[in-house]
């Protein structure tokens, strides 16, 4: 029974009955050795306030007396620290003595009022924890009132408050560096914020020091002022960073711990505290990708703080802040330098446009001058000559426009361009204008009109200016309008003037008109004449109406058209008086005639005869061989671009052309073409958008597409060929090389084409392929899946539905295990995904219960997923089942014969020995095989053993022979080994199956017979000599004694008649032997020998039950213990008794070795004697009665263990058998009929001994025989 622990009761005298530690320790003070004295003497009001602060869990204690003697509850323990264990009892200006000048007072204060005193997170300099610590308290001290009214002493509630002042703190210094702002402000002005702010929270960064890195080397950029007494900057080892051991952990980028700060401590100022920071954190300040160290935070650690977790990670979070703080500022300083890059990058732009427009007139005079001058000439030697030249000039003429715009353009640009206003007549200057355009539009077949109000004063305008901004919005207005009409208005209002330019063309989408007046932005997939352009007019167009202090907006909707509208100011008051060239209204000239205006050159160029230029080329189609030419489908909104090209190419090919993709598309679906040759850029349907209409289609797919832009970048010729484009052209380029491409690329379709015929016939060849293997696989025996990476059946054959009874429709499409669900967890899904993962081969065997089915399954990854072989392996797995279980059985039952049994295979070594050749052996299954059992064989039998057994298996015929095998015992037994063949059911060889009968004793007894044999010719040859010799005697005398003539005539017929008798007993008695053996032991031997060799080849077959077997055993092991009965008996008739010859004491000892052999219950022999030698008839009564003890308990007992012991007393010689089995109930040792007991008492009364019996079911049984000594002959001890 556990005992039950009890605290110590306290006291009477005290009261205080409560369990905590303070508690405990104020009932264990002894108070009659302090100045309070016993509890017995405190007055109430002290012993009731003292009941209150030890039953509260907030932290208390209180001063008594004068003296302010000292307790405290458990929570104050905290508070305390380590002067807990003295404070109990003593003045509180000995246990608070470093912070008595701040609190004493006050207490004093409230002793000598009787006033309470409240202080709020209070800052005191303790030492609790072994070092002078900052800590924060909040104190709540009333007066203890005495009985007599007095104060006798102070009841103070406090609470620390230490880690929420230090959390605010190191918050708002957070927030502080959180809130700098970086946009204006420079690296260096950031830093001196950052410093100002660790400089006002120097009570947790007593000091800072910011080092930039530069060229690997540390350089002091800032500190924080307030915390030293002199410029660090003119202390080398501080500014240069050499006091700071930081180059070594450059690469690591994380922060370091620095204990030596003796460089800096002379420079600090001594805080009020009077302690100086022993110990810095240097953090490493890097760039947001975090692998670049680009400077060092060096943060002093408070020496009045702990360096804990709070204060760790407040660190951790300055850094982060500061980190992000210098990372930001970077970032905007790099980005103001970009910017001012930038700003230098588009100077050097403008001036570069300048500059070139200019090299760019030269060049282009000097073409234009002499094909003018051709063209004046009017002598040409043919039209095509003419038409060349009249090309060349247009084309020139359109190049100086485009350098006039890059002019205009880099003079608005720089600033540069000066307006000069003068005052013309607006609407006679603008109807002349719009007037250039009326043939252009009228060849268009575009309804156009002008309708300009009179503008009754003079209108301020840069002529040259107006003329561009109305040029260009015709221009634009012509150029998407593809039907209908254009119109030019001038509208006169009160105050100001409006241009209108009106079209009913392909219009703007919504979101292009935000940034239609952007420079250089074109309209996308626009469906105009042309997709040439600069992108710069509409631009330079609004950049013009600004200088004239007006203003311009667009109003269009795709499919309905567009309108331009530009108002401008009456007057001349808005402009700059400097612009103001003249102030007398005049009409300005137009500054080209029509044949010389660039924007109406370029706009007939759009509308170029398509006689020439599009449709079929009228050249021939067939070469001087008489082959067949290949057709170019040729694509290009520039008329004379396609007029050139087409020119180079009618000599080698069949010339196709058309000016946009849609064209180019209709072409295809009617026309067999074997090259494209497009433009990239064109209205309606451009080059890329026809490159992958022509990829989408299949029969156009493989057709050869090069791409012509005039783009010569690098990108937009990847992003040409990314697309599937066969080649990439950048204009300018040769004729020749653009014959030498297309040639190529014809070569190269003709080879592609070559390889896709071949790609089919064995497309069809695998097709058919296919077909077979799908046949196969649907007729296969087994089920073939096939599933995709994502485990959803694509594939099944017949087999597959059939083995589940389901149909297609359940698999294809579904994940394996929407179809299975009951496979999740099991060995399947585990291995399949074992498969999906590692990619490799997976084989096992699974049962599906569902199905009462066994599978073999076979996984085979590959790219696209998984493939599965299932077989059906249910017979089969039955039939192993079957197989293992008639095995198992077999095992059982050799396991249980008494004879020795062994098994081998193909080779010549067993695989299986019985259970009782392994007890005899008294080794292990793994020990026996390979050649382990040859060790066990006698060495004089090893050799003819092997023959035999080689020879048997050569011819499959079955073998017998005699041969010795050691037993654990350490001797050797005879045994007859006798081998039949075993075959497979196919009819083929499967080894050998044998058993092994101990024949020890029989060859024990044939020898013992023999011997007998020998000795009894022996002594019937040593009489018969004998007589024969007293024949001679008596003959002799017989001769001498003529006398004696008739006796001895008679003694002749007496030695006659007594040879004959002995040769007669002789015979007999060989007979009568040789009978017994026949008859008992030779019939017996002859029966067990075929039982054997029946019961083998029904073992070999496995056409045998159990029970039979057992049956068949147990007959062969009667008729074994009959004949060794037989032998028994024989031998004990024909030789002398083994007690004779070894004595009772061993042939007790061989009688429990054999019985335990023979039964597995083991037996101890204790004999306190070496020999006993006793009457035989005695020995053999003693060791029957022992025989027949051993026999009941094998029989009756059920036990596992006997103990035979052999003592000696004074008066008897003790024989006692002890079992530990069920025992015996008291009437059975009564029963003389029972258990062998008669003939046991029988034994026992005919030796004069005493046998006596205990048993009971709980001790099993105890026999004990008493011999007297008297009996004895002799004992030897």
């Amino acid at each position: 029974m556990k005992e039950s622990t009890f605290a110590p009761q306290p006291t009477s005298d005290t009261g205080f009955l409560g369990s905590s530690q303070m508690h405990q320790q104020i009932r264990d003070f002894a108070w009659e050795e302090s100045l309070l004295g016993p509890i017995s003497s405190w007055p109430q009001s002290l012993r009731t306030a003292v009941h209150i602060m030890l039953g509260s869990d907030y932290p208390m204690a209180i001063w008594w007396g004068r003296d302010m003697i000292m307790l405290n509850n458990d929570a104050y323990m905290h508070f305390m620290g380590n002067r807990q264990q003295a404070s109990l009892g003593k003045p509180a200006k000995l246990m608070w003595a470093d912070i008595w000048e701040v609190v004493g007072p006050m207490f004093n204060k409230v002793l000598d009022t009787g006033e309470a005193w409240f202080a709020d997170k209070l800052l005191l300099y303790n030492e609790r924890k072994g070092f002078k610590e900052e800590a924060y308290f909040t104190f709540s001290c009333s007066p203890i009132i005495q009985e007599d009214g007095s104060v006798g002493g102070i009841f103070c509630t406090s609470s620390e408050e230490t880690r929420q002042v230090l959390s605010e703190r190191r918050l708002e210094t957070l927030r502080q560096i959180g809130a700098v702002s970086v946009k204006s402000g420079s690296i260096a002005d950031v830093s001196s914020e950052l410093c100002s702010i660790l400089g006002a929270s120097k009570r947790d960064t007593p000091f800072a020091l910011l080092y930039n890195c530069v060229n690997n080397s540390l350089a002091l950029s800032n500190y924080t002022q307030v915390s030293f007494a002199k410029e660090l900057k003119l202390i080398p080892a501080l500014a240069s960073g050499a006091a700071w051991p930081l180059q070594q952990y450059a690469k690591m980028v994380a922060p370091v711990l620095l204990e030596d700060l003796s460089a800096l401590l002379p420079h600090l100022v001594l805080p009020d505290h009077q302690m100086l920071p022993q110990r810095a954190l240097a953090l490493p300040i890097v760039g947001s990708g975090r692998e670049q160290l680009s400077g060092w935070l060096i943060i002093g650690i408070s020496p009045l703080l702990e360096y804990d977790e709070q204060y760790v990670n407040f660190l951790n979070l300055l850094h982060t802040h500061v980190n992000a703080l210098c990372s930001n500022v970077r970032v905007v300083e790099q980005e103001k330098e970009r910017n001012r890059k930038l700003l230098e990058l588009n100077d050097a732009k403008t001036a570069f446009f300048s500059n070139i427009s200019h090299e760019f007139r030269t060049p282009i005079t000097l073409m234009l001058g002499p094909v003018e001058s051709l063209l004046e000439q009017e002598a040409f030697r043919s039209e095509q000559e003419k038409q060349q030249l009249e090309m060349i000039r247009r084309n020139g003429l359109r190049l100086l426009k485009q350098v006039n715009y890059l002019l205009n353009f880099s003079s608005i640009e720089s600033g540069k361009a000066k307006a000069g206003f003068c005052a013309v007549d607006l609407a006679s200057f603008t109807k002349e204008l719009g007037s250039t355009f009326t043939s252009v539009m009228e060849r268009a077949g575009l309804k156009y009109s002008i309708n300009c109000d009179a503008v009754t004063e003079p209108f301020y305008v840069d002529p040259e200016m107006w003329e561009k901004i109305i040029y260009n919005l015709l221009s634009n207005a012509f150029k998407f309008t593809l039907e209908g009409e254009v119109t030019l208005r001038l509208i006169d209002h009160s105050e100001e003037v409006e241009l209108q330019v009106q079209d009913t063309g392909v219009g703007i989408a919504p979101d292009e008109l935000p940034q239609i007046f952007n420079r250089f932005h074109k309209i996308q997939n626009n469906c105009g004449r042309s997709y040439e352009g600069s992108g710069i007019g509409l631009s330079m167009v609004a950049e013009l109406v600004k200088m004239h202090h007006g203003s311009i907006t667009v109003d269009s909707a795709p499919g309905k058209g567009s309108s331009f509208s530009v108002v401008l100011k009456k007057g001349k008051e808005h402009l700059p008086f400097e612009s103001i060239i003249s102030s007398d209204a005049r009409t300005y000239q137009v500054s080209g005639k029509e044949g010389a205006n660039p924007y109406l050159i370029e706009a007939g160029s759009w509308l170029a005869t398509n006689d020439d230029t599009t449709g079929y080329s009228d050249q021939t189609n067939n070469t001087e061989a008489g082959q067949l030419k290949s057709t170019v489908l040729l694509t290009d909104d520039n008329q004379d671009m396609l007029a050139y090209i087409k020119r180079v190419l009618e000599p080698s090919y069949r010339v196709l052309t058309s000016s946009n993709g849609q064209e180019a598309l209709a072409h295809l679906r009617s026309e067999a073409v074997d090259v494209v040759l497009s433009d990239s850029m064109m209205p309606v349907m451009d080059g890329i958008a026809l490159l992958q209409e022509i990829r989408k289609q299949p029969k156009l797919s493989a057709l050869p597409v090069i791409l012509l832009s005039a783009q010569a970048g690098e990108e937009e010729k990847l992003r040409g060929l990314g697309l599937g484009a066969d080649d990439y052209m950048t204009k300018p380029f040769s004729a020749r090389e653009l014959l030498v491409r297309i040639k190529s690329q014809l070569q190269i379709a003709e080879l592609r084409k070559n390889a896709l015929q071949r790609e089919h016939r064995l497309l069809l060849e695998s097709q058919e392929l296919k077909a077979e293997l799908t046949d196969i696989l649907a007729n296969m025996s087994d089920a073939f899946i096939v599933l995709d990476k994502d485990l959803r059946y694509t594939y099944i054959n017949d087999n597959a539905g059939k083995f589940t009874n389901r149909t297609e429709v359940d698999f294809i499409g579904n994940v394996i295990w929407d179809v299975f669900p009951e496979l999740e967890g099991t060995i399947f899904y585990d291995k399949v995904l074992e498969a999906k993962q590692t990619g490799q081969e997976v084989q096992f065997d699974m049962e599906y219960p569902t199905l009462n089915a066994w599978f073999d399954v076979k996984v085979y990854p590959y790219k696209q997923g998984l493939s599965m072989y299932i077989c059906n392996t249910t017979v089969r797995k039955m039939e192993e089942q079957a197989r293992q279980e008639l095995e198992m059985r077999f095992k059982v039952m050799a396991d249980a014969a008494p004879v020795l049994i062994w098994i081998s295979e193909f080779g010549n070594e067993p695989i299986y020995f019985n259970k009782s050749w392994l007890k005899f052996r008294g080794r292990s299954l793994e020990q026996e095989q390979q050649n382990g059992w040859l060790q066990g064989v006698h060495p004089d039998d090893q050799a003819l053993l092997l023959d035999n057994y080689k020879a048997a298996l050569r011819t499959h015929k079955p073998y017998e022979m005699e041969l010795r095998l050691l037993g654990a015992d350490g001797a050797y037994h005879w045994f007859l080994n006798h081998g039949v063949p075993r075959f497979m059911p196919d009819g083929s060889f499967a080894g050998y199956i044998g058993a092994s009968v101990d024949i020890t004793k029989r060859k024990w007894a044939e020898d013992l017979l023999s011997k007998y044999n020998r000795d009894l010719e022996e002594k019937v040859a040593e009489r018969t000599q004998a007589l024969q010799f007293a024949n001679t005697m008596l003959q002799e005398e017989i001769a001498s004694k003529k006398k004696a003539q008739a006796s001895l005539s008679r003694s002749h017929e007496q030695l006659r008649a007594l040879t004959s008798h002995l040769q007669v007993m002789r015979e007999e008695e060989r007979k009568y032997i040789a009978r017994e053996l026949h008859d008992e032991l030779g019939q017996a031997f002859t029966a067990l020998k075929i039982d054997v060799v029946l019961l083998l080849k029904k073992l070999a077959t496995g056409n045998v039950e159990q029970k039979l077997l057992q049956e068949e055993l147990e007959n062969m092991q009667k008729t074994i213990n009959g004949s060794i009965k037989s032998v028994r008996d024989i031998v004990a008739a024909l030789r002398p008794a083994v007690l004779d010859n070894f004595g009772l004491l061993s042939e007790v000892e061989s009688q429990a070795q054999d019985f335990q052999k023979r039964t597995t219950i083991a037996v101890e022999v204790n004999a306190e004697l070496d020999y006993i030698a006793l009457d035989r008839e005695i020995s053999i009564e003693i060791f029957r009665i022992i025989q027949e003890t051993l026999t009941n308990v094998a029989r009756h007992a059920g036990a596992t263990a006997v103990t035979i012991d052999v003592t000696k007393s004074e008066a008897h010689f003790c024989f006692t058998i002890s079992d530990n089995g069920k025992g015996m109930a008291p009437d059975s040792l009564t029963d003389m009929r029972t258990f062998g007991l008669l003939g046991m008492h029988e034994r026992a009364a005919r030796i004069g001994a005493n046998l006596l019996f205990d048993s009971s079911p709980e001790t099993g049984t105890k026999v004990r025989l008493d011999v007297p000594l008297g009996q004895m002959q002799h004992i030897s001890i």
